[in-house]
């Protein structure tokens, strides 16, 4: 016994040698010609990549830190976005749609029980900053107060691009008015892009071809909603990954990001939604005050979610590096 326990651990030793030999050096010499063992190679190399990325950028931390200004940032955020959509002819109209669609989107649904004295029942998170947003106008904040919000709503957008270039590993930022036009482009362009797919999304929904497809073929009508917003967050985070670190990301290998953290995002949302009606609502320990460590576990979760999605784009880019 005494002579085989020296045995174990010296073969033991001898194959952890060889894996960290394998992970550091024989895994990026080059790869198999067959295909099988190509595609398994390649796999490999973007899960190392996307673990030494993890580990490296200290993706927990900065979700830590994006997520503390988010809870300062966000209706700043939508108030700027907002007034941009309603200020664009054409789209006025669709202002309200948009904002609903971004609450109901961004945040869960975050209901907490009924409190004592509350009959009206629990408070819901995402109602509360509409009506704050809907409240909010450019003639009742004037000018200084439009300017802090903008300021706030920069500042995050400046957070989540220093995040983003920390995985890239780019320490060089943006030139001052290149930076201005990217922050103010994302916050034009993308509620006015949004408003647009929303008003060409009533257009679909009113086509005989769409009529006919949800009468006649079942469960199309359910599919429908079901992809729909996958297919938004795939479409929202491909952009994020592209254009918000200071380098040239490929769309594919951004797109491969957004795949997964798209996914799991939504997934996420759904079972956000199942333990907020179904355990929240029924636990009055807390009682209104259950929406805002939820809210804080919601926007920290979704930030890793996010990042994470970050590492895989750039696996995914270096991959045959």
């Amino acid at each position: 016994m005494d002579h085989s326990t020296p045995g174990f651990l010296g073969r033991l030793r001898s194959r952890v040698a060889k894996a960290q030999t394998f992970v550091k050096r024989d895994l990026w010499l080059s790869l198999p010609e067959q295909r099988g063992p190509r595609i398994l190679y390649r796999l490999l190399r973007m899960l190392v990549l996307i673990i030494e990325g993890f580990v490296k950028s200290d993706v927990f931390t900065l979700s830590a830190a994006l997520t503390y200004q988010v809870i300062f940032a966000l209706v700043p955020l939508l108030v700027v976005m907002l007034a941009v959509v309603k200020g664009v002819g054409g789209f006025s109209s669709v202002g309200g749609e948009v904002q609903n669609f971004l609450l109901k989107n961004i945040l869960p649904k975050i209901s907490a029980a009924p409190s004592e004295g509350s009959p009206q029942g629990g408070t819901d998170l995402a109602k509360q900053i509409d009506a704050f947003v809907s409240n909010v106008n450019a003639t009742a904040i004037g000018v200084v107060g439009f300017i802090a919000l903008l300021y706030t709503a920069i500042s995050l957008l400046t957070s989540i691009e220093q995040a983003f270039n920390k995985i890239w590993g780019i320490k060089s930022h943006r030139p001052l008015l290149r930076r201005f036009i990217v922050y103010w482009a994302f916050l034009t362009l993308s509620p006015i892009l949004l408003a647009a797919s929303l008003s060409m999304t009533g257009f679909v929904q009113s086509n005989s071809l769409y009529v006919w497809l949800t009468t006649h073929v079942p469960y199309f009508g359910k599919a429908m909603l079901i992809v729909t917003p996958y297919v938004v967050a795939w479409i929202m985070f491909t952009g994020f990954y592209v254009f918000m670190p200071n380098t040239r990301v490929h769309p594919g290998a951004a797109f491969v990001g957004a795949l997964i953290s798209g996914t799991a995002w939504e997934g996420m949302k759904t079972i956000y939604f199942w333990y907020n009606t179904h355990i929240l609502t029924n636990y009055k320990f807390y009682g209104s005050l259950g929406t805002i460590p939820i809210f804080l576990l919601w926007v920290y979760l979704s930030w890793i979610i996010i990042l994470f999605g970050a590492e895989v784009a750039f696996a995914a880019q270096h991959v045959n590096t």
